[in-house]
């Protein structure tokens, strides 16, 4: 074992990544289904949708799709005013609302539920701050300074990092996008943040991401690396090593 920094190769950590990746998404359409069902989603959104029927109906449209490439004008006013009188009607407005609402929140506690597990429960149990991909593709975490990661910066590194910053901000401001909300510093913000992680990768030493910055981590090779328990156990290794480079210079 070698107590310089062992990085991590790229394609290890984008294998363990990957890996990590799937499973949280899988998880999290778990959790997100089991609210859905618990907040009766299906039912406010079937409420949601006779009304789409009752006005499209109204004025002879599909307001449910999108307006068809060969429809006449007719259709295109007809369909208008049933958008329209959708949006005046206070009821199916604030169903919308809620359905909106209940989405995000469904995508948001399923996430934080699934990156606790994977980013956070395990990488303790593990060990080294090693996930089940970091575990099989031989690579873990520790603090900058060659000590184990504690579980302070491996909370910072999971939920502010990777769930706050890296994952539900991107979420919300495509969200935003999707819903006509967008505004142009919004998309300046997500293209910021892709911006900052492309550069914090090529140009800082330990090749860090966002959440390795704010945690003051590093993602190094397991089969290399020598991890210390504590500062003192790091510092007393290195005197060792300096004292015995020192002696065998003076033996020459």
């Amino acid at each position: 074992m070698i107590y310089d920094l062992q990085k991590a190769s790229l394609l290890k950590r984008f294998s363990a990544f990957l890996l990590d990746f799937i499973l949280i998404c899988i998880v999290a359409v778990g959790f997100a289904a089991l609210i859905s069902r618990i907040a009766k989603f299906d039912v406010k959104y079937q409420q949601f949708d006779a009304y789409m029927v009752k006005y499209g109906e109204e004025y002879g449209v599909d307001i449910k799709n999108v307006i068809p490439d060969d429809a006449s004008q007719e259709y295109k006013d007809n369909y208008n005013k049933a958008n329209e009188a959708l949006a005046k009607d206070k009821d199916a407005m604030r169903l919308y609302s809620i359905l909106i609402n209940l989405a995000f929140l469904m995508i948001s506690i399923g996430l934080l539920l699934s990156f606790l597990i994977f980013e956070f429960v395990l990488p303790i149990i593990l060990k080294n701050g090693r996930t089940l991909g970091k575990k099989i593709f031989q690579i873990g975490v520790m603090q900058i300074n060659g000590v184990k990661i504690n579980t302070f910066a491996l909370f910072a590194r999971a939920l502010l990092g990777k769930y706050a910053v890296e994952t539900m901000v991107p979420i919300l401001i495509l969200g935003l996008i999707i819903l006509g909300r967008g505004t142009v510093v919004v998309v300046i913000v997500l293209f910021a943040i892709l911006i900052m992680q492309i550069v914090l990768i090529i140009a800082t030493k330990t090749n860090s991401l966002i959440h390795d910055v704010l945690s003051s981590t590093v993602v190094v090779d397991m089969t290399t690396q020598l991890i210390f328990n504590s500062k003192e156990e790091m510092i007393q290794y290195k005197e060792q090593v300096h004292l015995a480079e020192v002696e065998k210079a003076e033996y020459k």
